[in-house]
């Protein structure tokens, strides 16, 4: 790209700053590839940058002078040049070829067909579409094209390092993803090889044509690797490796040439298949300091198939990194813990985080050119070389200001370039960046050097934005008020708080009060989520509370079950045929939902509350408290209480009676909810009601209404999270911590909350201070819990008969807090909100005077627009092209 710096000084010579600015009007754009070529508006400058964006309903290429950021002009020069293509042009792909001549620019849909663009025509002989190429002979029929790449054709071995293949002059290829509908066996690579002609055109090769190049698998998205010698398959199938199979990524091995066959090796993504690919060189961050980078080395990033990742599958959804060196998963660069630490680190690495589904990834290696500013100044140079090292005119980076003895930047690290960041926590300098599009209508800047996103808040030391716990209270069921069925702390019943320990194995007290609670809360920079969180004495689970069920006989005859589903009929008179159709609500074996019977986790087991639409053994205990009384009373016209039972096991689904499943019940050690269970158990055993259930749907409401339908409580302590949901259950007095631990050899219940507790970002760039917030953490990187805390009680003046010791808490107290993660993802966003289709990167710094954007990204947008964003300076400098 160095050849670029002259011609750059000649295109802006022949474009004045008073030219007009001519609108793109695009028509749905969904890629943008950076090319060398002729502008045809203006000729006379020669070979300069520019960019070409497919409109996928105008069946067209827009013409983008990158220089201005405006949309280069066609014959009529009020209005952009089109270049008609192919029907729904959805792919570009451009390389140079090394001859300091046009490049190559390749566009693709999905019939099998390829056309060159024109690029070495400066207009006066036409302009557009030069070739078309018919690949219908050469695929079997019904074949599709699914993805493009084009790559550099190794001359020769790979040498350097990172090691690079000396590519052939005048030649490339262009690789086409091929498959057919539903048959991923079809799946595989068509690969043109094309070259410079006489003329300075560029054609297919009269030696190479087309060659086939099987795979076995869907080639959804392909990527070209910088070391000229191998290509990356994304794909949602099972990638052939000699056994059953592996999700992930494949890598092909291009270096013997077109005429041998290519070998495929397969990249594990934890059972994921992936949609994007991409590939660099990244220097990364090594565990000395957050600004010490190792040498680069190959990366390969791949946005993960939301049907394979997520809180419940072996990885959670974002782009992950892969390292050919150990052929899989890049490793966990975090730091171990000290020993005896209950969090280890993981067997590979956590995905880059995006807060919405990927759909798109570009990446931008640091600009070439400096500029006259140093860095950190003024309009300064957005790229810098550290350590020096004799001959390299770039400036060095500046100095690590957060230490007192000021550091230069990456000292002792190995010697390469890094490019700036600008989050608003101030300027950081890093080796590559990324930027991830979303379904969200965001773009998020990830700092690949750091292994995730860059953070616009400082995570650690400021008392605003940091990870902590906040807003925490003690909270119990409401005390008595007048004319209401809130009944207060029970005589003999404690309140709860958690110990404030002075370490992990210290004693301490129990606290309640807001100023204390925080402190009794172990956080994590990493793991620890935007939440809010409810520990509390028989809880009701997430999820299970005033569900529409049905109680009926178990199958023993001995017992009741609960089943959590709706009737496909409305119950006229709170009774059904056991047999009906029914719509499961809940597979209440479901391991997220947590739920505790006797048979799978012993005493005490969870409890079922159930109110039915007809009941025949209402309840007759206490439920209202008169208006000016304290003490509760049975009022008939007033809502009952709903029945109680211990779930005694998990029923297996029964397509007729319960599709998702039951809750075989029994009665609780209370007299009186024992004696009414027991009653229930008489009905449905009397004859005449053999084979019906009662319904808890509240159908046909009386006057005096009330809510009906199921809860399921936990027996004892219960731990659950707004956005977590389900998240253990903690013990009284004994530290409980919500915390990753390797998941193989795991299932059910603690498997589920183990990934419910997996590291979701690095905080990879942070001062050196001390972190008075985490008195446990050695170093930010290490791993750790999502909340650590002790459960305690305490009494509440005017309960009488309460021992802090022994009683226990009345239904409902608890401790709720909230936590904040101390992670804003950096992100940019065009003038309208819409969903990013593809990014690619550009240096702003080959045009003189523009040094100071460096190495941009340019995305396309379903908004009919193209957003222009550099990474390394603030949201304002981020602009909509349309």
């Amino acid at each position: 790209m160095r050849r670029l710096a002259p011609i750059a000084a000649a295109l802006l010579a022949a474009c004045s700053s008073g030219d007009p600015v001519v609108p793109a009007v695009f028509r749905g754009p969904v890629a943008v590839a950076p090319f060398v070529g002729h502008n045809p508006s203006a000729p006379e400058a020669g070979l300069v940058p520019l960019l070409a964006v497919a409109s996928i309903r105008g069946d067209e290429l827009r013409i983008i002078d990158p220089s201005r950021d405006a949309a280069v002009a066609g014959p009529n020069p009020a209005w952009a040049l089109s270049i008609p293509t192919l029907q729904r042009p959805s792919r570009l792909g451009s390389i140079g070829l090394g001859d300091g001549q046009a490049d190559l620019l390749v566009v693709a849909g999905s019939d099998p067909l390829l056309q060159i663009v024109g690029t070495w025509l400066d207009g006066s002989a036409g302009y557009g579409v030069a070739r078309t190429i018919d690949l219908r002979g050469a695929v079997p029929a019904g074949s599709q094209v699914l993805s493009l790449a084009v790559a550099a054709i190794p001359s020769g071995t790979p040498t350097g390092s990172p090691a690079i293949a000396p590519p052939t002059v005048g030649s490339a290829w262009v690789i086409a993803g091929i498959g057919q509908a539903d048959d991923p066996v079809s799946g595989q690579l068509l690969v043109l090889q094309v070259e410079r002609q006489a003329d300075g055109s560029i054609a297919p090769s009269s030696a190479g044509g087309m060659v086939l190049k099987p795979l076995g698998f869907t080639p959804t998205a392909l990527a070209a690797a910088p070391d000229n010698v191998h290509l990356y398959v994304a794909t949602q199938d099972r990638i052939p490796d000699g056994g059953a199979g592996t999700f992930g990524i494949a890598e092909v091995d291009t270096s013997a040439g077109l005429g041998a066959p290519w070998p495929v090796r397969a990249f594990g993504a934890r059972n994921s298949g992936t949609l994007t690919v991409s590939a660099a060189f990244v220097g990364e961050r090594i565990p000395l300091n957050f600004y010490t980078f190792s040498p680069p080395s190959l990366r390969v990033y791949a946005g993960l198939d939301p049907s394979g990742c997520g809180p419940e599958r072996d990885i959670a959804c974002g782009v992950a990194t892969f390292d050919p060196a150990v052929g899989g998963l890049a490793a966990d660069p975090a730091a171990p813990g000290p020993a005896g630490w209950p969090v280890p680190t993981q067997s590979y690495r956590t995905p880059l985080y995006v807060p919405g589904l990927p759909i798109a990834m570009g990446i931008a290696p640091p600009p070439a050119n400096p500029g006259p500013n140093l860095p950190s100044t003024p309009f300064g140079s957005q790229v810098c070389y550290s350590p020096a090292v004799q001959g390299v005119a770039l400036p060095l980076c500046p100095s690590v200001t957060e230490l007192a003895n000021n550091p230069p930047f990456n000292n002792g690290g190995a010697p390469q370039k890094f490019m700036l960041e600008a989050p608003p926590t101030g300027q950081i300098w890093t080796s590559v960046v990324g930027m991830v599009t979303a379904v969200d209508g965001l773009a998020y800047v990830q700092d690949l050097g750091r292994f995730g996103p860059v953070n616009a808040v400082s995570m650690l030391n400021d008392d605003n934005t940091r990870t902590q716990a906040t807003r925490a209270s003690s909270l119990g069921p409401a005390g008595p008020t007048g004319n209401s069925a809130f009944f207060g702390f029970p005589a003999g019943t404690a309140a709860l708080g958690l110990w404030l320990d002075p370490s992990l194995g210290g004693t301490g007290s129990v606290v309640s009060t807001s100023d204390k609670l925080p402190g009794a809360i172990t956080v994590w920079p990493g793991f620890t989520r935007d939440d809010g969180w409810l520990v509390s004495w028989q809880g009701v689970l997430p999820g299970l509370s005033q569900r529409r069920s049905v109680l009926g006989l178990a199958p023993d005859g001995q017992s009741l079950y609960l089943a959590v589903q709706d009737a496909a009929v409305p119950s006229l008179d709170g009774e059904l045929p056991a047999a009906g159709y029914w719509i499961p609500g809940a597979i209440v074996g479901t391991p997220d939902l947590g739920i505790h019977t006797v048979a799978a986790n012993g005493l005490p087991g969870d409890i079922g509350q159930f109110l039915l639409d007809t009941d025949p053994c209402p309840s007759t205990r206490p439920n209202w408290i008169p208006s000016g009384e304290v003490t509760p009373v049975y009022d008939p016209t007033k809502a009952p209480l709903a029945h109680e039972a211990r779930l005694l096991a998990l029923l297996p689904p029964d397509a007729l009676r319960y599709p998702g499943g039951a809750l075989q019940i029994g009665p609780d050690a209370d007299a009186t909810l024992a004696s009414e269970y027991q009653c229930l158990l008489q009905w449905f055993q009397d004859p005449a009601n053999a084979g019906m259930v009662l319904t808890a749907f509240r159908n046909n409401p009386p006057t005096n209404d009330y809510a009906r339908g199921t809860w399921i409580r936990a027996g004892e302590l219960l731990l659950v999270g707004i956005v977590t949901g389900y998240a253990g259950r903690p013990q009284m007095d004994l530290r409980y911590w919500l915390a990753w631990e390797p998941e193989e050899g795991l299932s059910g219940e603690p498997l589920a909350l183990v990934r419910k507790a997996r590291r979701f970002y690095y905080p990879a760039a942070y001062p050196t201070r001390n972190y008075q917030g985490y008195p446990l953490m050695d170093d930010p990187m290490q791993p750790g819990p999502v909340v650590g805390f002790r459960v305690g009680r305490y009494c509440l003046s005017g309960v009488t008969g309460c021992d802090a010791t022994t009683s226990l808490p009345a239904r409902d107290a608890g401790v709720s807090f909230f936590t904040l993660s101390g992670l804003a993802a950096m992100s940019r966003h065009p003038s309208s909100t819409s969903g990013g289709t593809w990014v690619t990167s550009f240096d702003r710094s080959l045009f003189s005077g523009q040094e100071y954007l460096g190495r941009v990204f340019y995305a396309t947008f379903t908004g009919d627009l193209l957003m222009m964003s550099p990474p390394g300076l603030d949201v304002g400098q981020t602009i909509s092209i349309r």
